[in-house]
């Protein structure tokens, strides 16, 4: 699922000089509405490619915790702003609040995001990470199944 939204995004990865990698130990499998899984990634990735520098990796990753599955989709760019945060999954936040609409974003995506998270009994949380970037994830309780 993950392989599938890199490879959907790969012309413009390639054409912002981006690279992307997909980190899933072989064998995990998950119980889960794969489109609406699909559509919360690859909003992410399209919010990566918009911050994420040129050369930089997007990392696309799927970890079981048991029988929950956390995935997140990490960027080098430069993180979310100071005091962000806490309204990152607010309908019709952005970042950058002198952004213009002109550039695709109403600030639904991560509100998409949570909503599609909150549907499988999870969560979607936003961090910057200890190096820099910005770090999404959606904790999803009970999806792993076996194979």
């Amino acid at each position: 699922m993950l392989a599938r939204s890199a490879g959907l995004a790969g012309s413009r990865l390639a054409a912002a000089g981006i690279a992307c990698r997909v980190d899933v130990r072989a064998g995990t499998f998950a119980d889960v509405d794969a489109d609406r899984i699909r559509q919360a990634v690859d909003n992410l990735v399209d919010n990566a490619l918009r911050f994420a520098p040129g050369g930089s990796v997007i990392v696309l990753a799927a970890v079981a915790d048991g029988a929950d599955l956390d995935i997140e989709v990490r960027d080098a760019g430069p993180g979310f702003p100071d005091g962000f945060l806490p309204y990152a999954f607010e309908r019709f936040r952005r970042p950058d609040t002198g952004r213009a609409r002109s550039d695709g974003s109403a600030g639904l995506g991560l509100a998409l995001v949570q909503a599609i998270a909150a549907a499988h009994g999870g969560v979607a949380t936003a961090r910057n990470g200890p190096g820099g970037g910005a770090v999404v994830a959606l904790h999803l309780p009970g999806a792993v199944s076996p194979p």
